[in-house]
């Protein structure tokens, strides 16, 4: 599995940082919008892990650089 969030203008971070961010936010009268990606496979035999991430490596690729360049840094840094 992989994925990553944005909230406002952070990317990644654990669940106390993005908190915050959000916290500090709504202080400044503000509602960061947000984003989580997460791409996952089911497998039948864990012999084939290695072989789902290079498929999902693959697939975020291809994500990342159907979005528009303009708008491609909502989604990744």
């Amino acid at each position: 599995m992989r994925y990553w969030i944005r909230i406002g203008s952070q990317y990644g971070g654990d669940g106390l940082t993005a908190r915050w961010y959000i916290l500090n936010e709504g202080f400044r009268g503000r509602i960061p919008d947000g984003m989580l990606v997460r791409a996952s496979q089911r497998l039948n035999r864990a012999e084939g892990a290695a072989q789902s991430q290079v498929v999902m490596e693959g697939f975020l690729r291809e994500l990342v650089a159907a979005v528009p360049p303009g708008t491609r840094p909502l989604l990744v840094r």
